[in-house]
């Protein structure tokens, strides 16, 4: 898989970030390859001509490479659970409680580069889409 930026655009894009910056070349493409495996599962792109990616794709891939290195974009998380109820026996007797409801609000890990993409390509519909109030 080709990464949407090259390590040269992601050193311009990162530069005087030592955590980029001391990276070996192999490591930054790693790193720019799980980028674009990020982009391509949550944001709905044009046909892209890796020969002429646009501008913002690559900042914004090299800013999730860059953030990839601190905090994995595919990092393993238990998944949550919503209790709405729960009921307790004992010697014949029960018990129940009701918890109040509501949605769980979650917030788009990497606001930034949503911004970015925004305006080359649209979020995916039933991804981080439920995550990005006020995006389509």
């Amino acid at each position: 898989m080709t990464p949407y930026a090259t390590n040269a655009e992601a050193d311009i894009i990162n530069a005087g970030i030592t955590a980029w910056t001391s990276l070996p070349e192999p490591t930054k493409t790693t790193h720019l390859i799980w980028a674009r495996r990020y982009i391509d599962k949550y944001y709905v792109l044009p046909l892209i001509d890796m020969a002429a990616v646009q501008e913002e794709i690559i900042e914004g891939s090299a800013k999730l490479a860059l953030a990839n290195i601190t905090t994995p974009l595919y990092s393993i998380r238990p998944k949550a659970t919503i209790v709405k109820s729960k009921s307790v026996g004992a010697s014949g007797a029960t018990t129940s409680k009701t918890f109040a409801g509501g949605d769980v609000t979650l917030v788009d890990p990497f606001p930034e580069v949503t911004m970015i993409l925004s305006t080359s390509c649209s979020l995916r519909t039933g991804s981080i889409n439920s995550v990005c109030a006020g995006r389509s």
